[in-house]
Protein backbone atom coordinates (compact mmCIF):
# COMPACT_ATOMS: atom_id res chain seq x y z
CA UNK A 1 0.00 0.00 0.00
CA UNK A 2 1.14 3.30 -0.93
CA UNK A 3 -1.26 5.62 0.64
CA UNK A 4 -1.38 7.07 4.18
CA UNK A 5 -3.89 9.35 5.70
CA UNK A 6 -4.12 9.87 9.50
CA UNK A 7 -5.86 13.60 9.41
CA UNK A 8 -9.11 14.04 7.93
CA UNK A 9 -8.78 14.84 4.06
CA UNK A 10 -7.88 12.87 0.88
CA UNK A 11 -5.18 10.99 -0.68
CA UNK A 12 -4.62 8.51 -3.48
CA UNK A 13 -3.92 5.18 -2.34
CA UNK A 14 -2.07 2.36 -4.45
CA UNK A 15 -0.54 -1.03 -4.17
CA UNK A 16 1.34 -4.10 -5.25
CA UNK A 17 1.15 -7.65 -5.14
CA UNK A 18 3.48 -10.77 -5.60
CA UNK A 19 2.18 -14.42 -6.44
CA UNK A 20 3.02 -16.78 -3.88
CA UNK A 21 5.76 -19.48 -4.76
CA UNK A 22 4.22 -21.80 -7.32
CA UNK A 23 1.39 -20.14 -8.11
CA UNK A 24 0.58 -20.26 -12.48
CA UNK A 25 -0.20 -16.33 -13.45
CA UNK A 26 -1.66 -16.97 -16.41
CA UNK A 27 -4.39 -18.88 -13.88
CA UNK A 28 -5.22 -15.44 -13.06
CA UNK A 29 -5.82 -11.99 -14.32
CA UNK A 30 -5.51 -9.12 -11.55
CA UNK A 31 -6.34 -5.54 -12.35
CA UNK A 32 -4.89 -3.33 -9.77
CA UNK A 33 -6.87 0.30 -9.96
CA UNK A 34 -5.44 3.53 -7.63
CA UNK A 35 -8.17 4.15 -5.30
CA UNK A 36 -8.74 7.29 -2.90
CA UNK A 37 -8.20 6.69 1.18
CA UNK A 38 -10.29 8.91 2.91
CA UNK A 39 -10.51 9.82 6.10
CA UNK A 40 -13.80 11.65 7.23
CA UNK A 41 -14.23 14.08 10.95
CA UNK A 42 -15.83 11.27 13.56
CA UNK A 43 -19.59 10.94 14.20
CA UNK A 44 -20.82 11.39 17.46
CA UNK A 45 -22.46 8.16 18.20
CA UNK A 46 -25.95 8.91 20.08
CA UNK A 47 -25.89 8.22 24.32
CA UNK A 48 -27.01 5.00 25.07
CA UNK A 49 -29.71 4.39 28.07
CA UNK A 50 -27.05 5.26 30.57
CA UNK A 51 -25.70 7.73 28.77
CA UNK A 52 -22.42 7.17 27.73
CA UNK A 53 -20.96 8.07 24.59
CA UNK A 54 -18.62 6.19 21.82
CA UNK A 55 -16.19 8.28 20.29
CA UNK A 56 -13.46 6.93 18.14
CA UNK A 57 -9.72 8.59 18.86
CA UNK A 58 -7.84 7.63 16.11
CA UNK A 59 -7.44 5.82 12.79
CA UNK A 60 -4.00 4.58 12.00
CA UNK A 61 -2.97 2.62 8.75
CA UNK A 62 0.49 0.72 8.83
CA UNK A 63 1.98 -2.42 6.68
CA UNK A 64 -2.01 -3.33 5.43
CA UNK A 65 -3.61 -2.72 8.50
CA UNK A 66 -5.99 0.01 9.86
CA UNK A 67 -6.40 0.32 13.71
CA UNK A 68 -8.80 1.71 14.93
CA UNK A 69 -9.33 3.10 18.82
CA UNK A 70 -12.71 4.75 20.67
CA UNK A 71 -13.54 5.43 24.15
CA UNK A 72 -14.50 2.24 26.20
CA UNK A 73 -17.98 1.36 27.21
CA UNK A 74 -17.36 -0.49 30.87
CA UNK A 75 -21.05 -1.99 30.44
CA UNK A 76 -20.21 -3.47 26.65
CA UNK A 77 -20.49 -6.64 25.99
CA UNK A 78 -18.59 -6.38 22.43
CA UNK A 79 -18.82 -3.25 19.72
CA UNK A 80 -19.64 -3.91 16.22
CA UNK A 81 -16.94 -2.20 13.76
CA UNK A 82 -18.08 -1.35 9.88
CA UNK A 83 -14.96 0.03 7.65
Amino acid sequence: MTGSQTQVGKSKNAFTYTLKSGTDAKNYTVVTKTGTLTVTKAPVVKPSENGTFLHITSVTQKDNKIQVNWTKVNQADGYDVYV
